[in-house]
């Protein structure tokens, strides 16, 4: 059996990397090295800088949360934000690399979303403010009058707003250049000295649908470049001399349309570069940590990651053609051009996320975190299954069990992603090696509605556990036909989100399955579409209705808990309002009812990315049970 104390040992041992930031010359990268720390139950970053083949720390006085450079060798960074009188302040210093204590330091009066350096006096903050100052003052309710009120990993957000301001360090003083409207998203291009922005304007029901906005640095001028409510926007910048936009209309797949490129003219978007995948990185790990998808414009073209089969690699847009510019490994998480080389942090199959150097056509390691784990590494024997279902070409994995004695049976757990739209690969997900060395063959693919083929292949509205149903289970067939080692009538099933809705729902259609684990689940569309911060528009898009609670209960697990005889353990967060915690509790509840073996775990605190950003304590907990909850049934 493996114990707490394993997993902790494990947690010690990762070393995850995020928040890639170039200096103005291109020759020196800052990025932030984050460690699990158990006892603290907290975790823990430094910052480090590589230039010319080496890497070196930054020492600070106070504790980087943004930071940035400020010139080739000095860096600007936020410490600290915190309330003051009923309103935030944030403080920023400037220090040079080689140096450990700040030069300067300047309070702000904004609680800091984001910044960007505009010149040597100049920096752009995305603040994140309150709507009405009034409203907080008492703190003891929410005074609540439009949706979306609540946003999960946020809390409540119904009087939150983003707003950008120009901040001049030498006087200190603030021009706001949005209006009243909340900023998504901001892109600065420094050699045409404009600021473009995405926003969603202050409305009484939330729409994903949004504008977008330019700023002239030297002018002033504020200008809506699109105004039009029938187009969510992600990304703009100019390429070309032209405004180019990433955009969906999701009229024809919906709100998980795959994103194209647009030129934006006079108002209007007409067709730059077609795009059938899904743009940003969908593959699955729970070994990663707040990693940012981004979007660069390098030499005249845009970059950005794009997951296709099962890969997420760098694309190329130049001159209106989208075309592969590196994938040389399975999964690229961010990623940043220096002066002759392009550095990338991201999984390798079954290597933890390491940081690489491509230059000249060579891959090269500058990080070796994979080594402290190495030796556990090795026993991680992974085969890839090619197969049809319903008239599609598939692809799964099945993962062996450790010390594998082909002579011997040996039970099998299903995994199912959740997203729907997102998928897996063959890099290393920690969960998984686990189950493998408890002794379990584990097996999962990529059913209908997965990320990494087309929209075709992705779009399931209105048929949620009907073809995916059907993938999931022809893949359990060609395990049991191809993999005789093992056995039939010890296979386990779990899944998170859209995993654990289709965990419910396999659960109350087949008894094939001994035991069931079910994790921030789906259990009833009908009060999810109320109670989900984004059921109302993704229930009813999903489901391919409107509020027709005839066909959204046709679709809920719970219409079928009545058949289920699996015993199951029902994991949830508290402030999970992506999937909210009603619904694992009228799971538990008819399942206590009908005297199933069950049981619910509620983590405290935490919300719907436990197992990949919560606290450590709960992490491990969450893995520990899961053990024993398949060792015990299983």
């Amino acid at each position: 059996m493996i114990n707490k104390d394993h997993i902790i040992n494990d947690f010690k041992k990762f070393r995850f990397v995020n928040s890639f930031e170039k200096n103005p010359s291109s020759d020196m990268l800052m990025f932030k090295q984050i460690k699990m720390n158990y006892d603290k139950n907290v975790y823990e970053s430094k910052l480090f800088c590589y230039k010319n083949g080496e890497t070196f720390r930054i020492r600070t006085q106070k504790k980087p949360i943004i930071s940035k450079f400020y010139d080739d060798y000095s860096i600007i960074y936020v410490s600290k934000s915190e309330k003051q009188s009923k309103r935030f302040k944030s403080i920023i210093s400037i220090q040079d690399i080689s140096a450990k204590k700040s030069n300067q330091d300047f309070n702000i009066p904004f609680d800091i979303s984001d910044f960007f350096v505009i010149d040597k006096y100049t920096i752009l903050v995305l603040s994140n403010e309150k709507i009405d100052e009034d409203i907080d003052k008492e703190d003891f309710k929410q005074e609540i009058e439009r949706i979306n009120f609540v946003e999960n990993g946020a809390g409540y957000t119904y009087n939150d707003v983003g707003r950008l301001y120009l901040y001049n360090l030498s006087t200190q003083k603030y021009n706001k250049i949005s209006d009243d409207y909340h900023v998504l998203d901001v892109t600065v291009d420094y050699k045409a000295k404009k600021i473009y922005y995405i926003a969603n304007r202050i409305k009484q029901i939330y729409s994903p649908f949004n504008k977008v906005y330019s700023y002239d640095i030297g002018l002033g001028d504020n200008v809506c470049l699109y105004d039009k409510d029938d187009v969510e926007f992600t990304y703009i910048n100019s390429l070309d001399s032209e405004m180019i936009v990433m955009a969906s209309y999701q009229k024809d797949y919906g709100v998980n349309e795959n994103i194209k490129l647009y030129r934006l003219k006079d108002n209007t978007l007409s067709l730059y570069a077609d795009n059938k995948y899904g743009i940003g990185n969908s593959i699955n790990s729970d070994i990663r940590y707040k990693t940012k998808g981004s979007i660069k414009k390098h030499k005249n073209a845009l970059y950005f990651q794009l997951t296709k089969d099962e890969k997420c690699s760098i694309y190329k847009l130049e001159n209106g053609n989208i075309e592969l510019f590196f994938d040389n490994i399975t999964s690229v998480d961010e990623y940043e051009f220096l002066q002759d080389e392009l550095i990338v942090y991201g999984f390798d199959r079954q290597n933890i996320g390491e940081i690489y150097s491509y230059k000249n056509n060579l891959l090269k390691n500058i990080t070796e975190f994979s080594q402290k784990f190495e030796k556990h590494i090795n026993s991680y024997k992974l085969e890839e299954i090619e197969y049809n279902s319903n008239n599609s070409n598939m692809k799964g994995y099945i993962l062996y069990p450790q010390n594998f004695d082909e002579n011997k049976k040996y039970p099998a757990i299903l995994c199912i992603h959740g997203g729907p739209k997102t998928l897996y690969s063959s890099n290393f997900i920690y969960e998984m090696y686990l189950l493998s060395k408890q002794g379990y063959f584990v097996f999962f693919t990529n059913p209908h509605g997965s990320d990494g083929k087309d929209n075709e292949f992705a779009d399931i509205r209105g048929k949620y556990g009907t073809v995916d149903y059907d993938d999931l289970m022809n893949f359990t067939d060609i395990i049991l036909q191809k993999y005789n080692a093992v056995d039939s009538s010890r296979l386990g099933v779990m899944g998170g989100s859209y995993g654990g809705y289709m965990t419910n729902c396999i659960i109350g259609k087949t008894d094939r399955f001994k035991v069931a684990v079910t994790q921030r689940c789906i259990s009833n569309w009908i009060s999810f579409y109320s109670t989900s911060d984004i059921g109302y528009y993704f229930a009813t898009d999903q489901n391919g209705c409107n509020f027709d609670v005839q066909k959204l209960w046709e679709y809920s697990p719970l219409k079928n808990v009545k058949n289920i005889k699996t015993p199951t353990l029902i994991i949830h967060s508290d402030e999970d309002y992506r999937c909210p915690l009603e619904q694992a509790v009228q799971m538990f509840t008819h399942l206590k009812l009908n005297n199933i073996k069950t049981k619910l775990l509620i983590y405290k605190g935490e919300n719907h990315d436990l197992s990949r950003t919560g606290k450590i304590k709960s992490r491990v907990s969450r893995l520990e049970q899961i053990l024993k909850w398949f060792e015990q049934n299983l």
